[in-house]
């Protein structure tokens, strides 16, 4: 008999408990497949060696035959003959010539690829420490057991180091280096049974493969080792003379050794070069003195050693930025682009660096601070942040270096700028630029890796590309390009708990915490942007004044004026865009217009002659198509008000400067938006001094100017916190040297984070953001246009300081009244 949907099933036959299992397959899913790539493997070892309070890790690469020798030794021969190489692969190469074989003048590309696979199983990879080791309870219940919570509840070590791993899936990088893999540790720690020193640990990972293999059903091999020294067993093992002086200098009393064989990978020296470079930056510079990183290989034997972090010191800029627990925000900005002594006296003069933190004492010192709340760098998202996104943010630390890779003589002579060399900038950004991330002393790829698309994490080049204006250029906006910066920044497992890695351990979770640090991440690099700017700007305008020839002045101003235009043309064309297809869209409905006037009515009376109103008297609203029909009447009337208001803005004649009644503009005005207030419970007025005023104007330009404060307005409303009764004003008033036009709303005002006021004014500038990313969601173009518009009729505009809401003054002189 069937059930009903819902109804509660009764068993009486025994139940019993049945337990997962786990493919062995997972082990590669976990290992060989989750893992990008061989380098990031070999990362997560050396962070390994790390969490085992080791002063040292060696990364040895045995890779002798990772190329194939011009010439081989017969003692070499023996070697490779003993180790099980298909020989006959070796003759197809290879040629005996006195006391050694020499390859071959004329060989096949298949004989010699067949050959390097062979001699690939001679090569070896080691990882090296001299931590604390392990003992069989540690091989037992940590090493062996996949995503042991071990390092997530015992944050630190021994050492007090905060442990870089912590997913407990490190091991298997093993896999993805290589078919096999052997441990030996010797244990600092003292067991019960006093012969044994230490382990010796091996596994091959082709034992997890096979159909219907279960992961509990492989094992690794575990053997004692009895009385043996760390150091003599491994200066056996390695046999290179540089480890061994290493050995000496570290003691080596305890630790572990990882070799891993039957390597997946071929490792000449260009893909050793790579690693060499990544570990560079697997640390910050100047950090872990505690901890020393080597790398060597047997292939180049004089090529590698000790790993050592650069250091930038030959910077434009230099930005610093450290977040206390209270989510303020110290930043100091470094100059170094100028040169001091080759700035005129009479440059201080100026207004503009008569204030901090432009005085000429201030460029002396050569260093400001400001510091800033999180809701300060992002205004507008604390009024979003329902979910306190900024309380999990937690302490971190940001450096940011800026270097421009090359410069013009003109520019140099305007700018003041020191000399640098070049090449090297270029060389350097080329290894270590881009913004990394480094939790607790170590980086966490993939973020600024080279040449990949996780360079730009942070998503700079996309505001650059957004904002192409140059650094001097006047209205600001200026954006730095991504080529041009190297940095780092710094965070704890410990103080930014919500910062989860990817299973892969290829970067971090995007949640909304990590969508917002990005956020404050770039608006701290603005603090930047915006200084350099200020500073260029003025530098520009001193150089064109301190060389008035006529006609150089006159080709400089034109230039410099086509590029504004260019500037502005990029940001209005795609205003223009947006408003063609606005006015294509709105013109072919606009044939729909009697439509809309009259469908909804037409199947109403259709319907009725079947179907009686009265039947649906007794069911919901959302079953009742009469009542459907109503809802969808009202909907079509919002559309046609929406139609013509878009159609009325863009009429021809409003393009057109000419004689304009102030009074039947606002009254057309408040006609045009009354659904759309209606509809949000929003009061507007307007008041005029005088029975009429008429200025000569072009009529968009009011547009432009009030439809934008409008939108502006109702978009605040719909974000206050606060229930109030909405109103918006507009008062005009005269007199003989001006028109005024106070324009004003109740709503929540000019956000508090905002530090400078004007700010709204700059092009790009938006509070407007989404409350899932913090992302600017504005344009940032509508304040910008209303400053712009209204100084194009020779306007003054000024931020009004109302009680409540927001308030702007616009001042028109007499000669645009008529």
């Amino acid at each position: 008999m069937a059930t009903a949907l819902g109804a509660k099933l009764k068993f009486t036959v025994f139940m019993s408990k049945i337990a997962f299992r786990v493919s062995a397959r997972t082990a590669r899913l976990i290992g060989r497949e989750n893992i990008a790539s061989p380098k990031g493997a070999i990362i997560e070892l050396v962070k390994n060696t790390y969490d085992a309070d080791s002063p040292i890790c060696i990364v040895y690469f045995d890779n002798r035959y990772a190329v194939l020798p011009d010439k081989i030794n017969e003692q070499e021969y023996i070697f490779i003959k003993n180790q099980n190489i298909k020989m006959h692969r070796f003759e197809q190469i290879y040629q005996k010539k006195s006391n050694s074989f020499e390859i071959k003048e004329k060989i096949d590309k298949d004989s010699k690829m067949f050959l390097k696979q062979e001699l690939n199983k001679l090569n070896a990879l080691y990882i090296i420490d001299a931590g604390e080791g392990m003992t069989r309870q540690i091989i037992e219940n940590h090493w062996m057991i996949i995503g042991t919570e071990h390092k997530t509840v015992d944050v630190f070590t021994k050492n007090r180091r905060i442990k870089a791993g912590a997913k407990g899936i490190g091991r298997f990088a093993l896999d993805k280096l290589g078919n096999a893999a052997e441990m030996l540790t010797i244990f600092a720690q003292k067991t019960n049974n006093k012969e044994i020193s230490g382990y010796q640990w091996k596994v091959k990972w082709s034992d997890f493969e096979g159909d219907f293999k279960t992961i509990d059903s492989v094992n690794a091999d575990l053997f004692e080792i009895k009385n043996k020294e760390y150091n003599e067993l491994l200066c056996n093992s390695v046999n290179n003379p540089k480890i061994d002086k290493l050995v000496k200098k570290y003691g080596f009393n305890n630790g572990t050794m990882l070799k891993i064989t039957d390597l997946r990978d071929n490792w000449d020296d260009f893909f050793v070069n790579q690693i060499y470079s990544d570990l560079k930056v697997l640390i910050p510079p100047k950090e872990n003195k505690n901890f020393a990183i080597f790398l060597f290989s047997s292939l180049e034997q004089n090529k590698y050693g000790k790993i050592v972090s650069s250091i930038c010191d030959d910077y434009d800029y230099k930005l610093t930025a450290k977040m206390d627990q209270n989510q303020k925000v110290r930043i100091s900005i470094f100059r170094n682009e100028y040169d001091l002594k080759l700035i005129p006296p009479a440059f201080f003069n100026r207004d503009a660096f008569k204030k901090y933190p432009y005085r000429k004492d201030d460029f002396q010192k050569k260093e400001w601070t400001v510091t800033k709340t999180l809701a300060q760098l992002l205004p507008g998202f604390k009024a979003l942040d329902h979910e306190k996104v900024f309380n999990n943010i937690g302490a971190f630390a940001f450096t940011f270096y800026f270097m421009k890779k090359t410069y013009h003589s003109k520019d140099a002579k305007k700018f003041f700028y020191r000399k640098f060399m070049a090449h090297e900038r270029k060389k350097w950004l080329e290894q270590f630029g881009g913004i990394k991330l480094f939790r607790d002393n170590f980086r966490v790829r993939p973020y600024a890796e080279i040449k990949e698309p996780t360079f730009d994490w942070l998503a700079l080049g996309a505001r650059k590309t957004y904002s192409p204006i140059g650094v001097a250029k006047k209205g600001g906006g200026y954006k730095v390009n991504p080529n041009n910066i190297a940095g780092g920044i710094k965070i704890s497992r410990l103080t930014n708990i919500n910062f989860e890695d990817k299973s892969s351990r290829e970067g971090l979770q995007e949640n909304k915490t990590f969508l917002i640090f990005k956020e404050i991440i770039a608006k701290i690099i603005a603090v930047f942007e915006d200084d350099r700017a200020y500073i260029a700007r003025e530098m520009s305008a001193f150089y064109d004044e301190q060389y008035p020839k006529l006609e150089d002045m006159k080709k400089i101003e034109l230039l410099e004026e086509i590029e504004k235009l260019k500037d502005e043309q990029k940001i209005l064309r795609g205003l223009a865009s947006s408003g063609i297809v606005m006015a294509s869209f709105t013109h072919e409905l606009s044939n729909l217009d009697h439509v809309l006037d009259s469908r909804i009515d037409d199947l109403k009376i259709m319907i009725s002659k079947k179907i009686k109103e009265d039947v649906y008297v007794d069911s919901p609203n959302y079953l009742n198509p009469f009542i459907l029909l109503k809802e969808m009447r009202r909907q079509d009337t919002k559309v046609q008000n929406w139609l013509k208001f878009s159609i009325g803005t863009a009429k021809k004649d409003k393009r057109t400067r000419k004689k304009t009644s102030l009074r039947r503009y606002f009254e057309n005005f408040k006609t045009t938006w009354k659904t759309v207030l209606d509809s949000r419970e929003i009061a507007f007025d307007f008041q005029i001094a005088s029975k009429d005023i008429e200025m000569y104007i072009f009529e968009i330009d009011l547009d432009s100017i009030f439809n934008n404060l409008l939108v502006n307005s109702i978009d605040s409303f719909l974000r206050a916190k606060k229930i109030i009764k909405r109103s918006v004003s507009i008062d005009i008033h005269h007199d003989e040297k001006a028109i005024s036009m106070d324009y004003k709303d109740n709503g929540p005002g000019i956000s508090i984070d905002i530090t400078e006021p004007d700010k709204i004014f700059d092009a790009l500038y938006t509070t407007k953001r989404n409350q899932y990313t913090g992302e600017e969601v504005g344009t940032g173009l509508g304040m910008w246009l209303v400053k712009t518009i209204s100084e194009d009729n020779d306007a003054a505009v000024k931020l009004l300081s109302p009680d409540n809401g927001f308030g702007i003054r616009f001042i028109f002189p007499v000669k645009y009244r008529r």
